[in-house]
């Protein structure tokens, strides 16, 4: 759900995420910030002295005027110097951040479990990638940039005006203080628009993604309109509407407090003129500056727009960095038992849904082949990917060499594991890149052998340019079961010792199977196999094979003999697999209706 944040919220999310940023650019960027806002606020001070200095009608308000011009040509010198510093370090700033938060971000959604990855929470992230960039460069180099020096210039402004002139200085502060109250509210109401019109937003995404990813389907129904779509098109109109209007009357309000300040500062002026308070001249001084106070105040209501604006971004950044990644420990503890795999009365849900796994445990040998069959939920590719440690169980313990898979750091857990799973997914580089990936050190001959395996090398003789040939993004140019082996021979590639197939073999033809079959057959002499399937003839030579049923039990162990010729779930599947596979079409003799 999207959260409100106001401006001191994004403010201060900046901060934390300019923290690791380079501190020279930051501290010189605020510094000049600070020094540019003070000799514009003194410039203009200077400008009312002055003025106030020549109307004195004394003999030597020449000589007496002569400080207050050599302090408006110090402070345009000044003020020029430090802005060109100011802006220059402020885009060096703006890209470290930026780099920094890519950084960061991407390190953080790599350690945080596949649970947390929600439909709603992959909206704001498709979000994220391309807003990030221009709105943490915006916020940085412009909004605060400007906003600050505007503060500042204010504030310097205020500060003489009291020490010279209280009573026109009072007025102003009054002034001030009555703005800034008004901002508050107007940002409260913002923030509260932008969360009314956030989640619309998140929703139009998802439904965006959702329907360039479904066109095969929605053109093999004959469907050209996507009602999903237009739905949430409708909500987003018209929540963006309301938000709209909220943020129009807003720059109205603020417009207009803005003039009215100015026309107070003329009238208070005006009347210190006629009290002898203030000279007629200086209040020609003080319209001119009226009008510049106009223009500060309308910069600090625009950044305020521009900071609520860059607001969803940096809530989904905060989200995505105060999201707990699951524990790991500094260093893996040893393992004695390498290659091995075991579940131990394992429990599992995926949050308060139905219970998946229950009570699980089996145990997978060092340099053995183990299958795991069972009906559909039954948790078959859930008890791989807890062996991956995308998830952490509800209770039990998952170990690979003999360690609790939460005893290992990360990268020493996936350094012992290949993994096939049914969702393959290609980059869009060559079919070489998207093999190397499984291990970019890997030799020619090595890579040549995990294709020979799975049965890559007839893909690359029809392609246009072989190994060099450009997939795609998804490896669109590849068909299904040919992106499967380039993800068998990835795994294969990789060498790892343990190795989990999630059915390897449900888009492969009868040719290409038989080559999976004959690398299993090589991986198993070196690797810890588990293999999921639901074509049980792929898995009849494991030496174990383990039954789930459809409450996440273990039914049964044993190998194919064994339990095959036992009652129980697997002969009934295997019966049904081999009644399915002798299914022919048949021709009824009917008799002839007289």
């Amino acid at each position: 759900m999207d959260k409100s944040m106001g401006a001191i919220d994004i403010i201060r999310t900046n901060f934390r995420l300019s923290a690791n940023s380079q501190n020279h650019s930051r501290s010189i960027s605020w510094a000049t910030r600070i020094i540019s806002g003070i000799a514009q606020g003194v410039g203009l001070l200077a400008l009312i002295q002055l003025a106030n200095t020549w109307a004195s009608r004394q003999e030597e308000s020449t000589h007496n005027a002569a400080p207050w011009i050599l302090t408006l040509i110090v402070t345009a010198i000044i003020g020029a110097i430090s802005i060109y510093i100011r802006d220059r370090f402020s885009y060096e700033g703006a890209f470290s951040v930026m780099r920094s938060v890519h950084r960061r971000v991407g390190d953080q959604l790599a350690k945080l479990p596949l649970g947390w990855f929600s439909t709603d929470t992959t909206g704001r992230l498709s979000r994220l990638g391309a807003a990030t960039v221009n709105d943490l460069g915006n916020l940085s180099a412009h909004l605060l940039t400007e906003l600050s020096a505007a503060t500042v210039t204010l504030l310097t402004l205020l500060t003489g005006l009291l020490w010279w002139y209280p009573t026109l200085g009072s007025i102003f502060a009054l002034c001030l203080i009555c703005y800034l109250i008004l901002m508050w509210a107007l940002t409260y109401l913002d923030s509260a628009a932008s969360a009314y019109a956030a989640p619309a937003a998140t929703e139009l995404a998802d439904r965006i993604v959702e329907f360039s990813t479904c066109q095969s389907m929605l053109r093999a129904c004959d469907q050209t309109i996507y009602p999903q779509m237009a739905t949430a098109l409708a909500e987003n109109r018209h929540r963006s509407t309301r938000r709209l209007w909220v943020e129009c009357i807003g720059n109205f309000l603020g417009g207009i407090a803005s003039q009215t300040i100015c026309v107070v500062m003329i009238i208070s002026s005006v009347h210190l003129a006629f009290t002898g308070s203030l000279a007629p001249l200086a209040v020609v001084a003080v319209i001119g500056i009226s009008l510049e106070i106009t223009h500060y105040l309308s910069t600090i209501s625009n950044c305020r727009t521009g900071l609520l604006a860059v607001g969803p971004t940096m809530a989904t950044i905060n989200e995505v960095l105060d999201a707990r990644p699951l524990p790991e420990p500094e260093t893996s503890l040893p393992q004695s038992l390498p290659h091995q795999v075991e579940l131990r009365e394992v429990d599992f849900a995926y949050g308060k849904d139905k219970q998946v796994l229950n009570k699980v445990s089996f145990t997978v040998a060092p340099r053995t082949m183990t299958a795991l069959v069972g009906p559909s939920g039954a948790g078959k590719t859930t008890i791989a990917r807890l062996i991956c440690r995308f998830w952490d169980v509800n209770s039990g313990a998952v170990l690979v060499g003999d360690r609790d898979v939460r005893e290992l750091t990360t990268e020493d857990l996936m350094s012992q594991i290949s993994m096939v799973f049914q969702d393959v997914y290609l980059f869009d580089d060559t079919l070489e890149a998207n093999i190397r990936i499984g291990n970019s050190n890997a030799t020619k001959e090595a890579l040549l052998h995990a294709a020979e395996l799975a049965g890559v090398n007839d893909i690359v003789s029809r392609l246009p340019d072989g190994w060099d040939t450009k997939v795609g993004e998804g490896g669109c140019a590849l068909s299904g079961g040919e992106r499967q082996r380039v993800s068998i021979a990835r795994a294969i590639l990789k060498n790892a010792p343990i190795v989990l197939f999630d059915e390897a073999t449900s888009a492969l033809d009868a040719e290409n199977e038989a080559n999976l079959l004959r690398s299993f057959e090589v991986l198993r002499r070196q690797s810890t196999m588990l293999v999921i399937a639901h074509k049980l003839h792929t898995i009849t030579q494991a030496d174990q094979i383990v039954v789930l049923d459809d409450q996440g039990h273990v039914a049964q162990i044993g190998t194919h003999n064994q339990l095959i010729s036992c009652q129980g779930i697997y002969r009934d599947f295997w019966n049904e697999r081999q009644a399915a596979s002798g299914w022919k079409i048949a021709a009824e003799q009917f008799g002839t209706v007289r």
